[in-house]
This record gives C-alpha cells, sequence and structure tokens, in this order.
C-alpha cells in the first residue's frame, strides 16, 4: 500500500483527496506492523495502536460512502491487530506506573516491592511472548492479507464517493456528538473511558480530513481535547492499576499504600476532567454562536 499524498482543494473535497488520505492511514497501519515485526519497542506498539484508531476513525465516519464490505472486512481485520496490541501496551502502562509510583509510597526499598515490580515485569514478557507467538501464525499472515486487501479496495480509484458536502456534514455531526457527551458529568471509568475514546474519534477525523476542506471549525480546540484526552488516559491507566493490585496477594503492605496513593490522585484527575470538559464546552458553546450568527447573515444577503 503505497503512499498517495492528498492534494489540497478549494472549497470542497474530490474523490482523490479523500482516497489519498485512506491510503495514507493505511500506510501507517502497514508501517507501525512492519516495526513491530522487527522489534516490538513500547515506540513500536503505541505507534501502531495510534495509525489503526486513526483508520478505524476514518472508516467509522465514512461508513455511508465506503464499499460496505470491505470496510466491514478491513474493520474486522483493524481490531483483531489493535487487540493484540492493546494486552502489551496495558502491561508497559502498568510497569511505567508501579515504578514511578512505588518510591512515593515510601516502601521502594521493601522486599515486596521488589516482588511487585518483578511480578509486572513478567507480566509485560509474558504478553510480548504472546504476541510475537501470535505473529508467526498463519492466522495472523491471513489477518496481514485481508487488511491489505481490504484496504487496497477502500483507497482504490472508485473506493470512495464522499465529496465535499459529506465530509462536512460528518464534522458536523462528530462536534454535535462530542458536546453531548462533554456534558456528562459521572465519574464511572468506563463512562470516562469512553468519552475519552469519543475524544479520539473526533480528533483523529478532525485532524486527517478536515484539512482537506480548509476546515477550520474544531481545529482551534484539539489543543484543549488533546489535554483532556491525555486526563481521561491516566485516569483510566490509574482505575486499571488498582484493579491490578488487588491482585497482587504477596505484596499487600505496597499495594495498600499505592491504593491510597491512587485514590488521591483519581480526585485530583477527576478535578482535572471537570475543568477541561467546561472550558471545551464553553468554547463550543462560543464557536455554536458564530456559526449560526454567520449562516443568519449570509441567508440575509
Amino acid at each position: 500500500m503505497g503512499a498517495i499524498a492528498p492534494r489540497r482543494v478549494g472549497p470542497g473535497a474530490d474523490l482523490e483527496s479523500i482516497a489519498g488520505r485512506l491510503v495514507l492511514l493505511a500506510g501507517a497501519v502497514e508501517k507501525g506492523l512492519s516495526a513491530i515485526e522487527k522489534r516490538d519497542t513500547p515506540r513500536a506498539i503505541h505507534d501502531t495502536r495510534v495509525a489503526v484508531r486513526r483508520f478505524r476513525a476514518a472508516l467509522r465516519n465514512l461508513k455511508g460512502e465506503l464499499p460496505p464490505r470491505e470496510r466491514r472486512r478491513c474493520m474486522g481485520a483493524l481490531l483483531a491487530v489493535i487487540k493484540a496490541c492493546n494486552a502489551v501496551r496495558d502491561a508497559d502502562v502498568r510497569e511505567r506506573l508501579v515504578g514511578k509510583l512505588l518510591p512515593r509510597t515510601g516502601l521502594g526499598d521493601h522486599q515486596q516491592a521488589r516482588t511487585l515490580l518483578a511480578a509486572a515485569a513478567k507480566d509485560g514478557e509474558t504478553v510480548r511472548l504472546e504476541l510475537r507467538r501470535r505473529m508467526a501464525t498463519p492466522k495472523w499472515s491471513d489477518l496481514l492479507w485481508d487488511l491489505r486487501q481490504s484496504a487496497v479496495a477502500l483507497t482504490g480509484s472508485h473506493g470512495s464517493t464522499a465529496q465535499g458536502g459529506e465530509l462536512r456534514s460528518v464534522l458536523e455531526r462528530q462536534r454535535r456528538r462530542l458536546r453531548r457527551h462533554l456534558a456528562w458529568r459521572g465519574r464511572k471509568p468506563r463512562q470516562l473511558h469512553r468519552l475519552r475514546l469519543r475524544i479520539k474519534d473526533a480528533r483523529y477525523f478532525v485532524e486527517d480530513f478536515g484539512p482537506l476542506l480548509g476546515a477550520t471549525s474544531g481545529r482551534d480546540d484539539v489543543p484543549q481535547l488533546r489535554e483532556l484526552q491525555k486526563a481521561l488516559g491516566d485516569f483510566h491507566d490509574e482505575w486499571r492499576l488498582r484493579k491490578w493490585l488487588r491482585t497482587q496477594y504477596k505484596s499487600y503492605l505496597v499495594t495498600d499504600a499505592m491504593r491510597v496513593l491512587l485514590k488521591t490522585r483519581e480526585r485530583k484527575l477527576l478535578k482535572k476532567i471537570r475543568r477541561l470538559q467546561r472550558a471545551i464546552r464553553r468554547r463550543e458553546g462560543r464557536g455554536a454562536g458564530r456559526d449560526a450568527s454567520a449562516a443568519k447573515a449570509e441567508a440575509k444577503a
């Protein structure tokens, strides 16, 4: 899947530019998978997961403009890839957080601390071995073949019928949906994780396809969305770490101290998340007001 540089156009995006952007996204996925096959470093895993999520965001949002059979086939292959990478990523994050938080408990030199670090490292080695085993199977080769073939079909000369109007509609729909999710004030980890996924979906699509339209709507919010996404990611990672700590019975003194520390950090992260939600919603409200005023002025003219 060779990369095709997307061609910038005026007020609307044509077929070639949309297909070119899809080719770039598919190429990034294949580049990431090639890097993992050479060496499954945390950076290679991260880059591959981001590439997969960007491609999935494009396929999900362009659902009505892409061939359904090839789209479903590609989405299925991408889901299998990201599931294989998630276990390695989770183990890497867990090991990093344990190493970071242990000294703050005052028990960093305790024998149980060494036991906990060894358990986290062992988990990382186990999931990496499982990933390498999976990548060596014929089933993995078939998965990559499916991914390449479906991506080629989607990014071919007739792979998309989307035009500028459809892209604008998708961008506006993303904006409204994100605004609804930002209004949610719960604190359940799974709900906050869904908000994070929604932010990723919206941000990736705006970053990848907004420039094809010369779109500026929503792009000013990207830095704040990225900051909120990071805070939500930290919250989710630490929630997952607390669940894992409850299973480490041999290090009960250390895990109890770490869970108290994580509870304090949870309260701080929730405050930060609420503050960012309010700031983005206020900005979105002002942007919607400006858009409505511009539309009225244009109608009067």
